[in-house]
């Protein structure tokens, strides 16, 4: 089998203030221009780890409900990855589901690879244990402002107890320049896991934008890969992968936090 490098978004939503077929339009232009700047063929895969809600109640099953999205129409593919292809360009997408987990703590467990419904409130570690033995990929997303303290230490402690088991790290382009990286990033690297990335987009209309802005390249990885080609791949990176996509800008980082916070005052989720 021929394999190569892909571009994958290890951290995608697709809020409900997107319009869906907007999301993939962006997610295909953003591979696009990566593309070209790292001189890839248009034949790299552009994949997207796509993360509902821990019901399951997102945008999954409307787009599987419906086909597709304007132009993108759905080529399933088997288990939870999906194909998408744009009727009139022929651009390609390939999807994975997966489901966002807020535990305990208000931490975030992503769990990559499973469209089956996850419960939510639980502790991390309770979480993490649960879904480490599956065939799927458990990621702990930083976070703003909840790496830190007592929720710092439990980060800690889940990364020490589960990451020889396959739990990785998870970066996002959802932060400033200047954020202090979290000291537990040296160690996975030290360690030899790798932290992952993706762009983390936040709930707001001109956001859609962000989708496959950041990201990672994962070598060894055929042209229409399954979920268990991507698994492998993953769980055989030696090393960190090529990243691609950068921090915001302060400007931009301290505008979109002080929106986020009068959302949240409104009542509004904090994120995801």
């Amino acid at each position: 089998m021929n394999t190569g490098p892909a571009l994958i978004d290890a951290h995608v939503h697709i809020h409900e203030c997107y319009e869906i077929e907007s999301a993939f339009d962006s997610a295909a232009h953003n591979s696009g221009r990566i593309r070209s700047a790292m001189r890839y063929p248009d034949s790299v895969p552009s994949i997207l780890w796509l993360v509902d809600q821990g019901d399951g109640a997102g945008i999954e099953p409307r787009l599987l409900s419906a086909g597709g999205a304007g132009h993108w129409r759905l080529e399933p593919l088997d288990g939870p990855t999906m194909g998408l292809r744009h009727a009139g360009t022929g651009d390609r997408l390939t999807v994975v589901f997966g489901r966002q987990i807020r535990t305990a703590e208000d931490l975030e467990v992503l769990v990559v690879g499973t469209r089956a419904p996850a419960v939510s409130s639980l502790p991390l570690q309770e979480t993490v244990e649960f879904w480490v033995e599956e065939d799927v990929l458990v990621m702990l997303p930083w976070g703003f402002g909840k790496w830190t303290g007592s929720r710092g230490r439990t980060i800690v402690r889940a990364y020490e107890r589960f990451s020889p088991q396959g739990l990785r790290l998870a970066d996002t382009g959802a932060h400033s320049r200047y954020r202090r990286v979290p000291p537990v990033f040296a160690r996975s690297l030290a360690d030899g896991y790798p932290i992952l990335a993706g762009s983390d987009p936040f709930p707001f209309p001109d956001q859609v934008g962000a989708i496959g802005r950041t990201g990672f390249v994962l070598d060894h990885v055929p042209a229409e890969p399954d979920w268990s080609d991507l698994l492998t791949a993953v769980r055989s990176l030696k090393g960190q992968p090529t990243r691609f996509g950068g921090p915001l800008g302060s400007r931009e980082f301290v505008s979109l936090q002080a929106k986020m916070q009068f959302r949240k005052r409104l009542g509004g989720r904090g994120d995801g």
